[in-house]
């Protein structure tokens, strides 16, 4: 006999995510060389982080400022590189 577990739809999407996270987490855990655990961020965190829109972020993306990475279809962001990825941007933009 199979079990079945019913569960609100944003139970589902909150559980599908953590799951995410951790599959992410275990895929990079080959890359990274260093004992700390990286961050992963997904778009909206980024948003968050660096107080802007999801638009400018996937413009940021493709002019090379932002490096996202993909896990099937989902794309996440490593917090260490969004942050020195911001620390080159503003030293850039005081050149200028």
């Amino acid at each position: 006999m199979e079990n079945f577990v019913l569960l609100q739809p944003e139970a589902f999407l909150q559980k599908h995510r953590q799951l995410l996270k951790e599959e992410i987490q275990e895929a990079l855990k080959g890359v990274n060389s260093s004992n700390n655990q990286e961050d992963v961020l997904q778009t909206k965190d980024v948003c968050k982080l660096l107080n802007k829109s999801r638009q400018t972020i996937e413009n940021w993306c493709e002019a090379g400022i932002l490096n996202k990475r993909y896990l099937g279809e989902s794309v996440f962001f490593l917090r260490s590189e969004i942050l020195a990825a911001m620390r080159e941007y503003k030293s850039e933009k005081k050149k200028i």
